[in-house]
């Protein structure tokens, strides 16, 4: 980590807080980032000082500053409430669950759900981060990146591409995404909730590198009741709108 800033390296610290381990002493905190326990010390002190983390008494857990930020991409963020004002109208259109799925690096997460009037399970909502390459929204996300970042996805996530139905093999893998790109969206049945269908879009912010998805999310019944075209072209048009109308403001 030698070639990271400061406060790079006391942001990887955040990084480690998740819902298998929201908390953590500081020194497993320090073992697990190879910091010195003067400059891992040093890092938490500064990130509890700013409301990043709170120190109790058997270790460290997110603090307040989180959610505060939370309120203020809800309240001011302009690409968020765009998108939500789409996303609105779409769950009213449809009557079915709608998902805005961002990524950051290699990391896909659940930012914004609005619900339908079905009584759905949804185990990955706001601020869950995804499967890589189960579900429709992140595969509608990853077939559009570039071939590198595909690649190393792959490379990381192989046993969940074959699980997926992507493929056993990286040949396989590229072949099942490419048709995601061709036909500008994915469909998955079943792969994070069962009785669940997803059908998601890509979200672009500049040229041709996917920075999000929007996806629909409604029951198997009312999927197989559906006009599957006209769905498609529903949250086709819809994902279309945030990229050009909110995406580039």
């Amino acid at each position: 980590m030698s070639g990271l800033s400061s406060l790079s390296k006391a942001l990887t610290i955040l990084n480690l807080f998740n819902e298998d381990h929201p908390l953590w002493s500081a020194d497993a905190v320090i073992r697990q980032l190879g910091f010195s326990q003067p400059t891992g010390y040093r890092y938490m002190r500064e990130l509890c000082a700013q409301g990043y983390l709170i120190r109790l008494t058997d270790g460290y857990v997110l603090g307040p500053k989180i959610i505060e930020l939370d309120y203020h991409i809800r309240k001011a963020d302009p690409i968020f409430q765009g998108a939500q004002a789409i996303m609105r109208d779409l769950a009213a259109q449809t009557g079915f669950d709608v998902l805005l799925l961002s990524i950051f690096g290699d990391q896909i997460v659940t930012t914004h759900h609005e619900a339908g009037r079905e009584t759905l399970t949804i185990s990955f909502g706001r601020g869950h981060p995804m499967p890589l390459l189960r579900g429709a929204g992140s595969r509608a996300i990853v077939a559009f990146l570039s071939k590198a970042h595909r690649r190393r996805i792959y490379s990381r996530n192989a046993d969940e591409a074959r699980e997926a139905g992507l493929g056993a093999t990286y040949e396989a893998y590229e072949a099942n995404i490419r048709k995601v790109r061709t036909d500008h969206f994915a469909v998955s049945l079943a792969e994070l909730n069962e009785g669940n269908v997803g059908l998601a879009s890509p979200i672009f912010q500049n040229g041709r590198i996917a920075c999000g998805s929007l996806t629909l999310v409604l029951t198997t019944p009312s999927y197989e009741a559906a006009d599957h075209d006209a769905l498609i072209r529903t949250i086709k048009q819809a994902a279309k709108r945030i990229s050009v109308d909110v995406m580039q403001r």
